[in-house]
């Protein structure tokens, strides 16, 4: 017996490569997902066209404008390209957005200046 729970193969059932779950995506590896809303979940799947099309809304970040007093958090740019709810919608992205003028990563809570 291997630490974790883990069994050799001598001592577990063996498993035949063909039935063996598919690699997991390398590392730069993108989906393009389009806004979809789960029914009932209130979660919205933000791809890179969308998550392109906000970032250029957004002329500063809480990084690089924190004295800025029109702050407001990404997902609302979010709520307003996308048309959806924003009390009953939390965002899923496929990747954080860019602050345009410092590079900062952008999350959906990270504050930010529209333009």
């Amino acid at each position: 017996m291997f630490g974790f729970g883990l069994q050799s193969q001598e001592e577990g059932p063996s498993i035949p490569a063909s039935e063996l779950p598919s690699p997991l995506p390398m590392r730069g590896w993108q989906v393009q997902v389009e806004p979809a809303e789960l029914p009932g979940d209130g979660i919205v799947f933000v791809g890179e066209d969308l998550v392109m099309e906000a970032q250029a809304f957004i002329s500063h970040c809480e990084s690089c404008a924190p004295e800025a007093v029109d702050h407001l958090t990404f997902d609302y740019v979010l709520d307003a390209i996308s048309d959806c709810d924003p009390r009953t919608t939390q965002y899923l992205m496929c990747r954080p957005a860019h602050c345009p003028h410092c590079s900062s990563p952008v999350s959906e809570k990270t504050l930010v200046v529209a333009r």
